[in-house]
C-alpha cells in the first residue's frame, strides 16, 4: 500500500516529508541524522510527558504535606491527571491525522505549560482538579501521542525498539531529577512556586522541540517498513483473502472503532493490558508513602522515585533492544515484564526497611519501564497502524487511574497497604496468562506460514 499523501489546506499541515525509502538522495548519512534526531525530539517530549506521569507520587506527597488532605482525595487528583493522560490517547491520532503532526504538538505543550502555570495559582486542592488533573493532562497525552508518530516515521524497523527505548528512558530519568527537585523546590519555597519554576522550565524545552518536529517535516527522511521478511509478516488473525490478497484480520483493524474490537487479537492484548495496567500506577503514586509510615525519613523516600526513575529509564532501553534482538518479538518481552512486575507486588507488603524498599524500587522500575506496549502494537498490526492500535488501548490504560485511589482507600480503612497490594498482583498474574495465550498464539499462526507460505498471507503496509 503506498504511503498516503496528505495536501496542504488552509487548515491541514503536510505530516509526511516528501523525501521517501526509495528517493536516490536519501543517503546512509542523511537517513541516519533523521534517526538521530527523531530520537533526540522524543527525548525532550517524554522528559516533561511521561517525567510527570512517572512524577506522580513525588506530587502526591507534596500535596499531603500542603493541604493536608486525606490520601484518597489527594491520590483521586492525580488519578485523574492520569485518567485524562491516558483517555486523549484515543483521539490524538485522528488530531494528528486531520491538523497535522506539528498542530498538535503545539496544542499539547500549550496544555501542559498552561497547566503547569495554573497549579502554580491554585489557591485549593480542588483546584488542581481543571489545571492538573485535565489540562496538564491533556498535555501530556497529546504530545506522548505525537512523539509516538514521530518515532514510527522516523526510524529504521531494524533499531525502531532501541530508538523507543531511548526515547522512553528519558521518562525514567528524568524522574530521577525531578522528584527531588519537587521535593526541595516544595519544601524550601513553597508548592505554588515550585510549580511556576516547572512550568518555565517546560517552556522552554518545548519551544526547540517544535522548531525541530518542523525541520524534521520539512527535511527529514520517512522510513516505510519493508514487506519482505518474517518481521513484517502480519502477526494478527491469519485468514488470506483472495481477493485482496491480504490478511483478513489486518484489513478489519484498518477499520472504525468496532472493526477493532472484533479482531481476537486486539481483545486479548486490550484484556491483557487493562489488568496489568490496573496496578501499573500503585508503586509510583504509594511507594514514598509507605516507606515514610515505615520509618523512612521524607528525604530518602522522596529519593526512591529517583530510584524507580532510573532503573526505569534503564528498563526502557534494555527490553526494547531485546525485543530487537529477539527479531521483533516485543510480545515476548512485555511477558516478561508483567512477570517480573507481578512478583514486585506480592513482595511489596514485606518491605520493611529502606534497604529493602531500594532494593523494590530498583528492581520494580526495571520491568516497569520496559513494557514495550507500542512496539507489541506495532509488531501485531503494522507500522502503519501501530499508533491507531496504541491509542485505542487508551481505554485499557484509563484502568491504571483505578489503582492508586483504591490501594488508598483500603489504607483510610484499615489502616494497611498490604491488602491493596496483594490484589494489585494477582491482577497482574491473570494478566500474565492472557498475555502468554495471545503470545503462543502469534507464535503458531508465525510457524504455519513459515510452513506453507503463500502470497495471499503476506501484506505491505
Amino acid at each position: 500500500m503506498k504511503v498516503p499523501e496528505m495536501k496542504a489546506t488552509g487548515t491541514m499541515e503536510p505530516t509526511m516529508p516528501k523525501i521517501v525509502t526509495d528517493a536516490p538522495e536519501a543517503t546512509r548519512l542523511h537517513r541516519l541524522s533523521t534517526a538521530v534526531c527523531a530520537t533526540v525530539l522524543c527525548i525532550l517530549t517524554l522528559l516533561w510527558s511521561f517525567t510527570l506521569y512517572l512524577s506522580n507520587g513525588a506530587v502526591f506527597t507534596a500535596l499531603l504535606d500542603e493541604y493536608n488532605a486525606n490520601r484518597a482525595k489527594t491520590a483521586f487528583i492525580g488519578s485523574i491527571n492520569e485518567f485524562v493522560f491516558l483517555l486523549t490517547y484515543v483521539p490524538t491520532p485522528a488530531l494528528i491525522q486531520r491538523f497535522g503532526l506539528l498542530t498538535a504538538y503545539m496544542l499539547g505543550s500549550v496544555l501542559l505549560v498552561g497547566g503547569l502555570a495554573g497549579n502554580g495559582v491554585a489557591a485549593s486542592l480542588d483546584m488542581w482538579i481543571p489545571t492538573h488533573g485535565f489540562a496538564v493532562g491533556m498535555g501530556m497525552g497529546i504530545l506522548y501521542m505525537a512523539q509516538l508518530d514521530v518515532i514510527y516515521k522516523f526510524t529504521p524497523r531494524s533499531h525502531r525498539g532501541l530508538c523507543v527505548g531511548l526515547a522512553a528512558s528519558a521518562g525514567g530519568f528524568g524522574t530521577m531529577f525531578l522528584s527531588p527537585c519537587l521535593h526541595y523546590l516544595a519544601t524550601e519555597y513553597g508548592l505554588p512556586n515550585a510549580m511556576r519554576v516547572l512550568a518555565a522550565s517546560a517552556a522552554a524545552t518545548l519551544v526547540p522541540v517544535l522548531v525541530g518536529v518542523r525541520m524534521l517535516q520539512q527535511r527529514g527522511h520517512y522510513f516505510k517498513d519493508s514487506a519482505n521478511g518474517k518481521s513484517d509478516q502480519c502477526r494478527s488473525t491469519i485468514a488470506a483473502s483472495s481477493e485482496s490478497g491480504r490478511c483478513q484480520a489486518c484489513k478489519s483493524v484498518r477499520g472504525g472503532l468496532m472493526q477493532w474490537f472484533t479482531n481476537i487479537d486486539f481483545l486479548l492484548l486490550f484484556l491483557g493490558s487493562v489488568l496489568y495496567l490496573a496496578g501499573f500506577s500503585v508503586p509510583f503514586v504509594h511507594l514514598a508513602s509507605l516507606a515514610r509510615d515505615r520509618g523512612v525519613n521524607p528525604a530518602d523516600a522522596a529519593g526512591l522515585l529517583s530510584i524507580f526513575g532510573t532503573f526505569n529509564g534503564i528498563g526502557r532501553i534494555l527490553f526494547s533492544r531485546l525485543g530487537d534482538l529477539l527479531g521483533g518479538a516485543y510480545l515476548r518481552v512485555y511477558c516478561i515484564t508483567v512477570l517480573g512486575n507481578s512478583i514486585m507486588m506480592f513482595l511489596l507488603p514485606w518491605c520493611q526497611s529502606y534497604e529493602h524498599f531500594t532494593a523494590f524500587a530498583a528492581c520494580c522500575g526495571l520491568f516497569a519501564g520496559g513494557r514495550p506496549i507500542s512496539l507489541v502494537c506495532g509488531e501485531l498490526f503494522g507500522q502503519e497502524q501501530a499508533s491507531k492500535a496504541y491509542g485505542l488501548l487508551g481505554f485499557a490504560f484509563v484502568f491504571s487511574s483505578l489503582g492508586a485511589p483504591l490501594v488508598g482507600h483500603v489504607y483510610d480503612v484499615i489502616g494497611s497497604y498490604e491488602g491493596g497490594f496483594i490484589s494489585v498482583g494477582v491482577l497482574m498474574a491473570a494478566s500474565l496468562l492472557i498475555l502468554l495465550g495471545l503470545d503462543w498464539k502469534v507464535r503458531r499462526q508465525a510457524r504455519d506460514l513459515e510452513e506453507a507460505p503463500r502470497e495471499g498471507d503476506r501484506f505491505s503496509v
